[in-house]
């Protein structure tokens, strides 16, 4: 078109020219219109000329870039669907890992528990809450005195023995007939695992995995025999905590979503409804996994987690506004040691925050902070009065 149009300003063509050569045999105009067209032609040929001064390698150019942000959008495409297929191989692997593991769980030999006869009889409406912690299953610790005499000794033979006597505590006070339900709350670090590369690897006894698994299995077994020997349903739950997340050697908790107490939790899920299959007599439940559970016993309100915070009062004020919720205790574990505080008026009784002894006892770890107490677990009792009874059980 700008051909044609320098060719009529130089008058090699006239106008009629012009619309043949620019329409072909659609040219039906007259040689007055032509003319007319052309100064339109002219126009729009130097405003394309003004805006569009294009040479041959501005165009190259042009298409050079256009062909790198096509490219470019092409590997972010290809990273994406990367990254997708990264994730859904890992999420497939964990559970196909975990289907093999609870198939497996399936295939276990049922767990011979000998009756117990308890004398029921009349039984208070109370709840019992236990809430156990800090069992670092897998861990071989043994602290000597300055004498060097064995203050502390434990490994997973000595957690389990640790569990029966306190089955056998329970037993005992069974007979004052407090409670005809009981609520088992372990608030974390049921397993050692690996949380720092030096301390950790040198205390190990046995692998994450391994550690898993056997925590799992015996206490599905510990809390069956529970509901079994002491007559009355019992409702389990685990809270993550911080020895529990998966982690590199020498890395933070980036991932703490990621915890072997989902495993755990799904294992002990999976052993106990065989179990029930198997006896009649044990009537047990387990909440599904979280790190943080919440109970209303009659009119208390009770909060349980791992308490890997240091202000747990700041805590409970900050749950009871996050979740409007009514919290008049929370309980948490963490630092191996016994600690309770009053920090307000409930409406019956105190607000409290509680820490509770560990199940493993007192390390170094607890010996660093200096926070160090006997092995031990908390128990309440819960009526409409509030706290109606409160004990320690001491396991070493």
């Amino acid at each position: 078109m700008k051909r044609v149009v320098s060719s009529v300003k130089n008058g090699i063509i006239d106008y009629d020219e012009m619309g043949d050569s620019l329409l072909g045999d659609k040219n039906v105009y007259s040689s007055d219109n032509l003319r007319k067209g052309f100064y339109i032609i002219s126009k729009l040929c130097e405003f394309i000329e003004d805006d569009y001064n294009y040479t041959e390698d501005d165009i190259l150019k042009e298409i050079e870039k256009l062909k790198f942000d096509v490219q470019k959008e092409r590997k972010k495409l290809q990273t994406v669907n990367s990254i997708y297929q990264e994730n859904a191989r890992v999420e497939g692997r964990y559970e196909l890992y975990l289907e093999n593991i609870l198939d497996a769980v399936k295939k276990w030999e049922p767990v011979q528990i000998p009756d117990r006869k308890i004398d029921n009889g009349f039984c208070k409406d109370g709840i019992g809450c236990l809430i156990i912690s800090d069992a670092h299953y897998g861990r071989d610790v043994e602290i000597k005195d300055l004498e060097g005499n064995l203050i502390n000794k434990y490994n997973p033979k000595e957690f389990e023995n640790r569990m029966w006597n306190l089955l056998e505590q329970l037993e005992e006070d069974r007979k004052y007939k407090m409670y005809n339900k009981l609520r088992i709350a372990d608030v974390g670090d049921c397993i050692e695992g690996i949380l720092r590369s030096g301390s950790s690897l040198m205390n190990l006894k046995k692998g994450n995995i391994d550690s898993a698994i056997e925590y799992a299995k015996f206490m599905a077994c510990w809390i069956c025999a529970v509901s079994k020997r002491l007559g009355v349903p019992v409702e389990y739950s685990l809270a993550g905590g911080n020895h529990d997340v998966l982690r590199l050697l020498e890395s933070k908790a980036n991932f703490e979503n990621e915890n072997m107490a989902k495993m755990i939790v799904e294992i002990i899920k999976t052993r106990i409804e065989c179990e029930r299959l198997n006896d009649k007599k044990i009537n047990v439940s387990v909440r599904d996994y979280n790190t943080i559970y919440y109970d209303m016993f009659y009119n208390t309100g009770v909060m349980t987690y791992h308490g890997e915070s240091k202000n747990m009062k700041k805590d409970i004020n900050f749950f009871e506004n996050l979740y409007s919720l009514k919290v008049d205790i929370l309980f948490g574990g963490h630092l191996h040691t016994k600690q309770e505080e009053s920090v307000g008026i409930a409406s019956i009784g105190d607000k409290e925050i509680i820490r509770v002894p560990s199940i493993c006892g007192f390390d170094d770890f607890s010996i660093k902070i200096r926070e160090a107490s006997r092995a031990g677990v908390k128990f309440v009792n819960f009526t409409t009065n509030g706290k109606e009874f409160e004990r320690t059980y001491w396991l070493s």
